[in-house]
């Protein structure tokens, strides 16, 4: 279950300033006087955002593989010591 937690909360962290910056093109505006270089740095920063998003993807699909299995889990324990009860 913490570890459901800690990959949603890195999630949430790894997609939310990147997809602001992506959205608002903040970055865009940048005033970098040969073209080539503005492109370059601009398409690098663009890239690096987008990794950002797919590693926050990928987390996102860990934390719920791991809060389902975690939920499965403490319903098997859960079952388990109400059956050693019952003996």
């Amino acid at each position: 279950r913490y570890y459901a937690f800690s990959f949603g909360t890195c999630a949430l962290m790894m997609i939310a300033a990147p997809l602001v910056l992506l959205i608002w093109g903040i970055h865009r505006r940048l005033a970098i006087s040969p073209e080539y270089m503005y492109n370059f740095l601009i398409g690098h920063i663009d890239r690096m955002l987008m990794m950002f998003l797919i590693g926050g993807g990928i987390l996102i699909v860990f934390q719920i593989i791991f809060a389902v299995v975690s939920g499965r889990m403490r319903k098997q324990v859960a079952r388990m010591s109400s059956r050693a009860r019952a003996s």
